[in-house]
């Protein structure tokens, strides 16, 4: 679900669909816009995500997941009303 373009934007550009196979790896530019389709078996895909970045930008990782847990508890908070914590 992009969320910072609009799809119809890049209908004239160029794509690549990768057709991958379990244990296959891709790897890309993290602003490159992608997606993929519902994952509509009962096994849970699964993601590794590595991000670089410059070592004068030392808070970069708490600032990303402080923003990102906000971001995701607004969108629980639309979608769900108890907690969702796991023990």
């Amino acid at each position: 679900e992009p969320r910072d373009i609009d799809a119809h934007l890049l209908e004239s550009e160029p794509f690549f669909m990768p057709h991958l196979k379990p244990g296959d790896v891709l790897m890309f530019d993290g602003i490159t816009p992608h997606r993929s389709e519902v994952n509509t078996s009962n096994i849970c895909r699964r993601t590794y995500t590595m991000t670089f970045v410059p070592a004068r930008l030392v808070d970069c990782r708490e600032n990303y997941y402080r923003h990102r847990f906000e971001e995701q508890s607004k969108q629980r908070s639309q979608d769900y009303s108890g907690k969702f914590f796991f023990s």
